[in-house]
């Protein structure tokens, strides 16, 4: 169980690295749209999400940087305000942040027994994560920036035949 856990969050650490990495710094700031959020603070949220739901929650272990906490905290701080640059730490501070978190969050699956409530609450935090993953391709989509390093364009034009419709069968008639 702890090995999948930790797989999976590290498939969305990489992930979420990837969709800020492959990035120029220029290009994190994305003009302000009501439907999503800029890169930088989805990966600055996603990491204080794990703080709250698995070592507050788990241990009672104030976060990493209290002082940031009501800028990552998607209750405390206005939508249109995730886009004062001025307010946030740069890419670099951003990904030392969610990098440390991450391995502390890897460091205590490794170290204590993985209870319901602690798998459910580390589970919630890394679907979460896909979430905003999903969300920072969104805002990716929405600005008219290239598709994700590990995008895969499969889909089929309108009305093509799929493999697996029955359409699609040699006897379907």
């Amino acid at each position: 169980m702890k090995d999948e856990l930790l797989q999976e969050l590290e498939r969305t650490r990489q992930r979420t690295r990837a969709l800020i990495t492959s990035l120029p710094e220029a290009m994190l700031d994305v003009p302000y749209h009501p439907g999503v959020n800029p890169p930088l603070w989805e990966m600055g949220h996603s990491a204080f999400f794990y703080e709250v739901f698995v070592f507050n929650l788990l241990d009672g272990i104030a976060s990493f940087n209290p002082a940031m906490d009501d800028l990552w905290d998607s209750f405390h701080i206005e939508h249109r305000d995730r886009w004062s640059r001025n307010l946030f730490p740069g890419r670099e501070e951003t990904l030392a942040y969610f990098d440390t978190v991450y391995d502390r969050v890897a460091e205590r699956i490794l170290s204590q027994s993985l209870d319901d409530r602690t798998l459910y609450l580390n589970r919630y935090a890394i679907f979460h994560q896909n979430m905003h993953i999903e969300s920072m391709i969104w805002c990716r989509q929405t600005v008219g920036y290239t598709a994700p390093p590990d995008a895969k364009s499969i889909r089929r034009a309108p009305g093509e035949p799929v493999t697996g419709d029955a359409s699609s069968r040699p006897d379907a008639g």
